[in-house]
């Protein structure tokens, strides 16, 4: 809703009548604005990271971390883009490895 709002005060529609140029610059500004107020989370020690933190916080840093973190663990993004025969993309460490979509044994669990 608060998108729509800012939409029709600067271009006079919903944001999804909006064009795509004006679609982006709407997003990039509020991206501009939150992560320019975004903190760093402080860390103390070894303590137990609190369940769904990533969760937490203001709503355009929580839907952008998300996203990223839903992309970057895609096989798209694990075989084409992070492929580390991909030269022009530096080498990137991940834990694990994308192993894709499989099939489950007959009678074996998800």
């Amino acid at each position: 809703m608060d998108i729509d709002k800012q939409s029709n005060a600067l271009y006079g529609k919903k944001f999804v009548d909006s064009s795509a140029a004006q679609q982006e610059t709407l997003l990039r500004s509020i991206d501009d604005v939150a992560m320019a107020n975004r903190r760093r989370p402080v860390r103390h020690g070894n303590t137990v990271p609190e369940p769904d933190a990533q969760m937490k916080g203001p709503f355009w840093v929580v839907f952008k971390n998300i996203t990223i973190h839903g992309y970057y663990t895609s096989e798209v993004a694990v075989t084409r883009e992070l492929n580390p025969e991909n030269r022009s993309v530096p080498e990137i460490i991940m834990p694990g490895a994308f192993h894709g979509c499989t099939t489950t044994p007959v009678g074996g669990k998800a």
